[in-house]
């Protein structure tokens, strides 16, 4: 990033590379508070060339990494759900004491934007910065809480009807993540069609909204998949739900949508039978897919498989781990419905200011602060 020796405008005794490595380091709130400074530091702030850099400091430097992680969860509150938010870090160091507590941040600004009656589904979708939260009334939104931005997602595709053969049913899967070739985030939807003879699942056929265009595209091809009701987990680059073939011996797997090529594949699984299969979730921990087997009679899950790399899985074995134990789920799952984390940063959800903007866009607005400033 070049400023003639200034930063766009500010006179200072600092080189203004090194005033800008200082403010690519400042967290998210930081940063918007001095926004107000002036308009060449709002223009700063806001030119996509530091947007970039100040999320590349959070996968350079581990401090900075660690001061970003926040922690996201829903807690039902009369009839409807909340959203909070709390520092990773400072509960992780915290978690020793016999009553250190973290403050918890509530995210009232996405209940202000809409009206206060509207019923948010508890379900969190997380990659990043952003997060994708689906409201009953209005449909999905994705959100940056450390910006407090949001913005509705187009309306879902009207789906099409293979050859009049196949309807669809209220068996819908999403998913929500990134895709590092474009620098685009995008929403997964899948719809389950059905035989209309026999009522037996034939496939799903999926939708991908990019938010750089604000649209839907429709991949018109039924995929003989039947995935299980649950979120999708972003991992490598792809979105996984686990399901089974609609062909052959239906063994399970777990189905893998590429958002890169937008394609489909699949990964086998162990044998599981029906009991397994249906008590099986999907998850992801320590940046490796992972499956839990719930235990129905106590309520927990007391068997994990972890996929050190695709296509093979190890058992996890809890008694025999080092990690501590801080509550079971059991205790807080009638009150936190879902959990997520994400890293904040600056990434714009405005149309008007999009994070892949041209370079020569973001420039001229850059030299059009600095003659206002002359």
């Amino acid at each position: 990033m070049e400023y003639n020796g200034e930063l766009i405008g500010h006179q200072s005794p600092l080189p203004a590379d090194i005033i800008v490595e200082i403010l690519a380091r400042l967290t998210v709130k930081s940063l918007c508070r001095f926004r107000c400074v002036s308009k060449p530091w709002r223009s700063l702030i806001s030119n996509t060339k530091f947007i970039a850099l100040h999320d590349r400091k959070a996968l350079e430097d581990k401090h900075v990494y660690l001061g970003r992680r926040r922690v996201i969860f829903t807690v039902p509150i009369s009839q409807f759900y909340c959203f909070y938010s709390l520092d990773l870090d400072e509960f992780l160091t915290r978690a020793d004491d016999h009553d250190g507590l973290v403050m918890a941040t509530k995210l009232d600004f996405v209940h202000q934007e809409l009206s206060a009656d509207d019923f948010w589904n508890p379900h969190i979708y997380a990659c990043n910065n952003l997060l994708l939260l689906y409201n009953v009334n209005s449909g999905w939104h994705l959100v940056n809480p450390a910006t407090r931005e949001i913005r509705k997602v187009a309306e879902t595709p009207s789906w099409w009807m293979i050859r009049g053969q196949f309807e669809p049913r209220i068996s819908m899967i999403n998913g929500f993540g990134f895709d590092c070739s474009t620098n685009e985030y995008k929403v997964v939807m899948g719809l389950s069609f059905f035989k209309k003879k026999d009522d037996d699942i034939e496939g799903v056929m999926f939708s991908v909204y990019t938010l750089e265009t604000d649209s839907w595209r429709t991949i018109e091809y039924l995929f003989p998949y039947c995935p299980q009701n649950s979120p999708g987990f972003f991992l490598n680059g792809a979105v996984h739900w686990l399901g089974m073939s609609t062909v052959g011996d239906g063994d399970g797997l777990i189905l893998s949508l590429l958002l890169a090529e937008e394609v489909v594949r699949e990964i086998q699984l162990p044998l599981l039978d029906d009991s397994q299969y249906w008590s099986a979730r999907l998850g992801v921990f320590r940046d490796c897919l992972c499956i839990t087997f719930k235990e129905y009679k106590n309520g927990y899950y007391d068997e994990f498989w972890v996929m050190k790399e695709y296509g093979s899985f190890v058992m996890y074995n809890f008694k025999e781990d080092s990690f501590r134990r801080i509550c079971d789920i059991t205790e807080v799952s009638d009150r936190v419905q879902s959990v997520g984390t994400y890293v904040e940063g600056l990434v714009p959800l405005s149309t008007d200011n999009r994070l892949n903007r041209s370079c020569r866009q973001d420039e001229s607005s850059i030299k059009e602060a600095r003659k206002e400033e002359k």
